[in-house]
């Protein structure tokens, strides 16, 4: 009798251990998005922005796409992590010589925690906010002979959004902005490099996270 009751014992903390396993499993997700990039670049020759041989244009939108795992770490904790791509492009003038289009098309490594407000008064929206940081790389890097970038980029990401839980299904609108923390400028000795200081990326996304749970 009591070695029966000892295996049902041992059974009930496995089915346990199991249940609780399975509810912080991994949760994955699909994300869609647009994305602008502003290229800031610091201007070495004391010149003002319309009169300064190097200078940005204006930010065009772009898409990000990606796939999202999220692991739960306690109540309204979560880690995300996956894999995106984005593709941003920035005009850049260079006086006298003309315009450059740069092309940046983004194979990138989030790394965030989540953070979701738990008093919702039962209701099937909650808010959430995001922070963490971001590492990418350029895979439309071309070399110029006027001013080269690196195709490396670490960003500090800040952002807030909505859970809204219908069904199985979990919808997250979010809005994230991405501080750029790495120089990108890549010192090669052309004329332009001489002209140019520290230069940067930020970028803002707007995005739907698509999750389901079983």
């Amino acid at each position: 009798m009591k070695n029966f009751l000892f295996l049902i014992f041992c059974f009930h903390a496995v089915l346990g251990f199991a249940q609780e396993k399975q509810k912080n499993a991994v949760k994955w997700g699909f994300i869609l998005g647009i994305e602008t990039q502003t290229l800031g670049i610091e201007p070495l020759d004391e010149k003002g922005p319309e009169e300064s041989a190097v200078q940005s244009g204006r930010n065009q939108p772009g898409v990000t796409i990606g796939v999202l795992g999220e692991k739960k770490l306690w109540i309204g904790l979560s880690f995300q992590s996956g894999l995106s791509f984005s593709y941003t492009h920035n005009p850049v003038d260079f006086r006298p010589d003309g315009r450059i289009r740069y092309q940046f098309a983004d194979i990138e490594l989030p790394l965030y925690f989540s953070i979701a407000n738990q008093k919702n008064g039962g209701l099937p929206l909650r808010g959430k906010i995001l922070f963490g940081s971001r590492l990418g790389w350029n895979l439309a890097n071309r070399s110029n002979d006027r001013l080269l970038l690196m195709q490396e980029r670490i960003g500090l990401d800040l952002g807030l959004g909505v859970e809204i839980r219908i069904g199985k299904l979990k919808i997250c609108p979010e809005a994230i902005y991405s501080h750029g923390l790495n120089n990108l400028h890549n010192f090669t000795g052309t004329n332009y490099d001489y002209l140019v200081g520290r230069t940067v990326r930020d970028k803002v996304a707007f995005r739907v996270v698509l999750q389901r749970f079983d």
